[in-house]
């Protein structure tokens, strides 16, 4: 799942949130009853508070703020892009094999 301090990204728009755009994550809600998530129509237990973003994307019955729901994000990934495997794929062989 998501942790605190973690990146995520978008994959929804809606009235806060756009598609692509980085978020930090400050915290993470749980509920008794599962809530309907506006963006994609699926009910959740699980809440995503977002640093960048007012936090009320859905509210409970009580009127408190539960957060994003975790279908419309997912992780940034850290690692830096690289080929060097495909690369020294296509670099010929030294040794020799006898048949």
């Amino acid at each position: 799942m998501f942790y605190v301090g973690q990146k995520v990204c978008a994959i929804a728009t809606g009235k806060q949130l756009r598609e692509g755009c980085v978020y930090t994550v400050t915290g993470l809600s749980s509920l008794r009853k599962a809530a309907l998530c506006p963006y994609t129509g699926r009910k959740s237990r699980h809440g995503v508070f977002l640093k960048e973003l007012e936090n009320h994307a859905f509210s409970s019955e009580d009127g408190r703020p539960l957060g994003f729901s975790p279908f419309v994000l997912r992780p940034v990934c850290n690692r830096p892009t690289d080929i060097s495997i495909f690369t020294n794929m296509l670099t010929p062989k030294t040794e020799q094999v006898s048949a």
